[in-house]
């Protein structure tokens, strides 16, 4: 769901968070939180993790891996807080 404009149509980091969550099942949720969370675990560099990004097919263009780490993040809080009224099933 990250898609080249997401910058301008969610400028914050938990907005694009939470945009790219808002496709995300209830039956998905647990397997992302578990893969973002061996993303978050220390076990990769920050290289390893911007290399993981830049080979994701991803539209968006994360030069900082400090901001690809903050999205990582934000998205695994809003997984941990659960998923808000507009989320599909």
């Amino acid at each position: 769901m990250f898609h080249a404009d997401i910058d301008r149509t969610h400028p914050t980091i938990e907005g694009m968070a939470t945009f790219a969550l808002g496709s995300v099942s209830k039956s998905e949720r647990e397997s992302l939180a578990e893969f973002l969370d061996g993303l978050l675990s220390g076990n990769y560099t920050p290289e390893e993790l911007q290399e993981l990004w830049d080979n994701s097919g991803a539209d968006v263009f994360v030069p900082d891996t400090k901001n690809l780490i903050a999205v990582f993040t934000a998205m695994r809080q809003q997984l941990q807080d659960g998923p808000s009224p507009k989320e599909p099933d």
